[in-house]
């Protein structure tokens, strides 16, 4: 903690990536609705906010951009589902920052609905399975 900074891996509690099979759809995209409710994630929750109760917190991982990442679709909404006022921002790889608020107004929250269904699926926003060729992360 020589510069101040602390390090917390939370990734096998809030990653994006879970590896029960189970927890892909049959299309390869993670059944957030599902991964929301494990027991790992909501403890994973409660260490973020833990955390953040104690000092200002960054959650990072591979994805710029948060439209698309888990971290605002399915961390950031697990997390103001169980607090509508809680405060997320999210730092862009040119150092500009947009709080999910702005970013609510200006991107479909839930992008992932069909008019044929009957609830919205809550899912990754793209195909994840470890059996799908994967994407290259957006620009950095």
């Amino acid at each position: 903690m020589k510069a101040g900074v602390d390090y917390l891996f939370l990734g096998d509690a809030l990653g994006g990536r879970p590896p029960e099979p189970d927890m892909y759809d049959h299309d390869g995209h993670v059944r957030y609705d599902a991964l929301a409710e494990t027991p790992r994630f909501r403890a994973g929750l409660d260490r973020l906010r833990e955390a953040a109760s104690q000092r200002r917190v960054a959650m990072m991982c591979s994805e710029e951009d948060p439209a698309d990442c888990h971290r605002r679709l399915l961390v950031t909404r697990a997390l103001l589902n169980d607090d509508p006022a809680c405060l997320v921002t999210h730092i862009r790889g040119d150092g500009s920052v947009i709080g999910e608020a702005d970013m609510s107004r200006t991107i479909d929250p839930y992008p992932q609905g069909c008019l044929l269904e009957e609830e919205p699926r809550w899912r990754s926003a793209r195909s994840v399975s470890p059996n799908t060729q994967q994407r290259v992360s957006s620009r950095t």
